[in-house]
């Protein structure tokens, strides 16, 4: 991936700053800025390895937009902007909640959002670990039932990315009952 490439990338995704994912190490850094500072720390190298070099950076630096991805993709939800939500899956998006449903396409998701955060829900996410094209996700979420109460689950979400876009998720959900 070139540096064009993942600008064009960035200006999709540049609602979020990389402190809001990454803790303290970057403070008030805009996501264009952050990222020049990735490229230009690390292809200052010699010529002999900058295509080594670069190679790592573009897997790295997707690892990296696949969680902002996320990241701001579930604070559309939590501010309830199920449109804003769904602009970040891929056409051919699928959920398999394991042991329970499997919901293909942004139609079936879209009806799915609306029936089950009538009101925005509250995200608590524990940690985001990247891999390739997956980004997992362990999250504590409450959200109104029918009768109007907070219900709380704990679930690990397994996203899979493709070209910048949420195109699969393998959700394991559970009720927390404390």
């Amino acid at each position: 991936m070139g540096r064009s490439s993942i600008l064009t990338i960035n200006k999709s995704i540049s609602r979020c700053e990389p402190s809001e994912i990454y803790g303290n190490t970057i403070r008030n850094c805009a996501i264009y800025d952050f990222m020049d500072c990735i490229l230009s720390t690390f292809i200052k190298d010699t010529t002999r390895h900058r295509l080594r070099i670069r190679k790592d950076i573009s897997i790295n630096i997707n690892k990296i937009l696949n969680k902002i991805i996320l990241h701001n993709a579930n604070q559309a939800i939590s501010n309830g902007e199920h449109e804003i939500f769904l602009s970040y899956l891929s056409d051919n998006i699928q959920w398999n909640f394991l042991g329970d449903k499997i919901l293909s396409g942004k139609e079936q998701i879209s009806r799915y959002i609306n029936e089950t955060y009538r009101k925005p829900p509250k995200f608590s996410v524990v940690n985001l670990v990247a891999e390739g094209d997956f980004v997992t996700a362990v999250v504590q979420i409450k959200i109104i039932n029918n009768a109007d109460q907070w219900v709380e689950y704990d679930y690990c979400d397994i996203w899979r990315f493709t070209d910048g876009k949420m195109l699969e998720l393998k959700a394991f959900v559970i009720k927390n009952t404390r």
